[in-house]
This record gives structure tokens, C-alpha cells and sequence, in this order.
């Protein structure tokens, strides 16, 4: 692998399910983040064969999975009887031969307790750390479950529940960078508790882009500084669609070119 970090990516690559987009990343990254959903129409969900296909294709290329929970968590949702808990809870059963590195949660930023200027984060942190606390017991191990911030509420508001709960955080960049803000504070204040760093590129007001649209020395020095610190968690390259994961890997050529020197690499093909 050519990065100087454990690079990732998501599911929703290739126009295919599961295990042919895992077939066809292994090589260019080391991570596959799995984005699972499951409504009353459609569901991809893994069935018992996907889930050994996923773990022989993890064995034989050295990879390892995170899993994205499919939907905001909405405080007050701590009822395990809760629609969205029941979810929470069979993805947590169905992934677990996987090991994975990681589940990502979304605490909702859209309740009346996160919004406009009557938001009351006090009540909105004692029911996510109610929500996170029963997730918890069923994962058995808080370090794999990160909290994600959000572009819709201000990133402040996770950091007393990341101080009282011994989880993790998935730093999304990109999501700073869509808001103006500087990644490197925050990951310097909690740097040994994220497990996973969310990476991609933002375009006037729209993000989950390809990096090819960030300006290459703020994204090098972001880079740069997970490098320097000896970050050894994930970087997931949280983009869609063929186009915006080889203009994006390529972009993390340049960076493995600029922090590592050499030869560069050649780019993946796109068969």
C-alpha cells in the first residue's frame, strides 16, 4: 500500500453490492467502511454468505471493515423497543464476525434540543449518553463506537460526552472544513480517542466531494499532522462513486509523494 496511513473508503463504490466492491478496493485501500441500511422495501443487510465472503475477502487482502449506522440517532431513542435502536442492535449482531475497527453514530443535530437559539444541549447530552450507554452494552467494548460531529450542530457539543464516556470520536474533516474550521485543534485535544478520520472534499456548499477540490496545502497539513503525531487509526476517504474515489485516491498520491518522497506510485486502474 503506498499511503503512510491506513487508508479507507466506503461500500458505495461500484455500482455492485458488498463483496464485489470489497473485491474491487482490495489493494487500493485497507479499510472498507460498510454502509448499511434497511427499510420496508430494501434492505443490503449481510446474509450469512456475504458475511463469509466478507471475512475471506478481509483474510486474504489484510482488510479491515468499519460500519456506518444508517441513520441519525435521535436523543430520547434510548428505548431498546425504539425503531431506530432495534436497528442499532442487529447491525451490531449481524457485523460482529467481522470485527470490525469501528461503528459510526450519528447523534441527530435536528431535534428541538439542537436547534435554533432555545437548543438545550444539557437535555440533548443526557439523552445521547443514555442512547450511547445502551449501545454500548450491546457492542461490549465503548472504544469501537465514535462519535461522528456534524455539520448541523457545533462539534463543542459531543466533546462533554466524549469526556464522560469512554468511546471514541470520528473526526470528519470535512465537515469542519464545510464550516470554516481548522481540523488540526481538535484532533491535537483529542488525538488518542479518534479511531477514525473522515476524509473528503468540499465545494461552495456541498461536501462529500472528491479532495481534488481542496486546496492541497490545507489538506496536506492536516495530513501532515496525523502523520507526525503517529495517528494509527483508519482515514476513510467518506466519498461515493468512482469519480470522486480515484481523482481523491489520486490526491492522497500526492500527499504520499510529498510526505514520503520516491517514485510515485501508479494510479489504480478503474476496471
Amino acid at each position: 500500500m503506498p499511503f503512510p496511513v491506513r487508508l479507507g473508503t466506503t461500500s458505495y463504490i461500484f455500482p455492485a453490492g458488498l463483496v464485489e466492491n470489497v473485491q474491487r478496493l482490495a489493494g487500493l485501500v485497507d479499510d472498507i467502511e460498510l454502509i448499511l441500511f434497511e427499510t420496508e422495501t430494501a434492505s443490503n443487510m449481510p446474509t450469512p454468505r456475504i458475511l463469509e465472503d466478507l471475512m475471506a475477502e478481509a483474510e486474504r487482502n489484510r482488510l479491515s471493515y468499519t460500519v456506518h449506522f444508517p441513520l441519525d440517532l435521535p436523543p430520547g431513542a434510548d428505548d431498546p423497543n425504539a425503531a431506530p435502536m432495534r436497528m442499532v442492535q442487529r447491525i451490531i449482531a449481524c457485523t460482529r464476525p467481522l470485527r470490525p475497527w469501528a461503528y459510526i453514530a450519528h447523534l441527530d443535530g435536528v431535534n428541538e434540543y439542537a436547534r435554533g437559539p432555545a437548543a438545550n444541549w444539557e437535555r440533548w447530552r443526557k439523552e445521547g449518553r443514555a442512547l450511547l450507554e445502551r449501545i454500548i452494552a450491546w457492542c461490549g467494548d465503548p472504544r469501537l463506537i465514535c462519535v461522528e460531529n456534524l455539520v448541523r450542530f457545533p462539534y463543542e457539543a459531543i466533546l462533554p460526552l466524549l469526556d464522560d464516556l469512554p468511546i471514541s470520536f470520528c473526526l470528519d474533516a470535512g465537515h469542519l472544513w464545510l464550516k470554516g474550521d481548522n481540523p488540526i485543534p481538535l484532533y491535537r485535544m483529542y488525538r488518542d480517542r479518534v479511531r477514525v478520520v473522515h476524509l473528503h472534499g468540499v465545494r461552495d456548499n456541498e461536501d462529500h466531494v472528491s479532495l481534488e477540490h481542496m486546496p492541497r496545502d490545507v489538506l496536506f497539513a492536516f495530513l501532515d499532522e496525523l502523520l507526525q503525531s503517529g495517528y494509527d487509526g483508519v482515514v476513510t476517504l467518506e466519498v461515493v462513486g468512482m469519480d470522486h474515489f480515484f481523482s481523491s485516491w489520486r490526491v492522497m498520491l500526492e500527499w504520499a509523494q510529498h510526505a514520503q518522497g520516491g517514485d510515485r506510485p501508479s494510479p489504480p486502474a478503474r476496471a
